[in-house]
């Protein structure tokens, strides 16, 4: 079912880069949207960076392991998640527009539900996998360096 609900997705992105009238503009856009996320993803990997090496440094006032600061991090943004998803979810199952003539369709609605949680769990997913990934990054590379490896946690 995913193929079926995601097809039009995937259209209207195919079409909109090969449309010639305002790809300049779009392309402009996306390259702006792009630039601001790596600089976004930067500052999130320095900022963590110079936190753990700064809890390394006093580690005199409070000994505090810096796999407490990547749980209560994970903690926070689990939670942020659950709230983001569950709004989400809500939306696309109860107030989309395409649910009559979706549940019209001669599809079950077992296939419906399963497309319509695959479509809802990568619409509302991305940005934790896309902006956590330099918090991993991050975390791996201080231990990695501080500690000879991630064994201890």
């Amino acid at each position: 079912m995913l193929p079926l609900l995601a097809r039009p997705k995937l259209l209207s992105i195919k079409n909109r880069w090969r449309g010639q009238l305002r790809l300049r503009s779009n392309l402009g856009r996306d390259l702006v949207l792009v630039v601001c996320s790596a600089v976004i993803m930067a500052g999130i990997y320095a900022g963590l960076t110079y936190t753990l090496a700064d809890i390394q440094r006093h580690k005199g006032i409070a000994d505090i392991h810096p796999s407490v600061v990547l749980g209560m991090l994970f903690l926070t943004l689990s939670a942020l998640l659950l709230f983001s998803n569950s709004v989400t979810s809500l939306g696309y199952l109860f107030l989309g527009k395409d649910l009559e003539l979706l549940m019209a369709s001669p599809v079950s609605t077992r296939r419906l539900f399963a497309g319509k949680f695959s479509e809802i769990l990568f619409s509302s997913s991305w940005m934790v996998v896309v902006f956590g990934a330099p918090v991993i990054i991050a975390m791996a590379n201080f231990l990695l360096i501080k500690f000879g490896g991630i064994t201890g946690l």
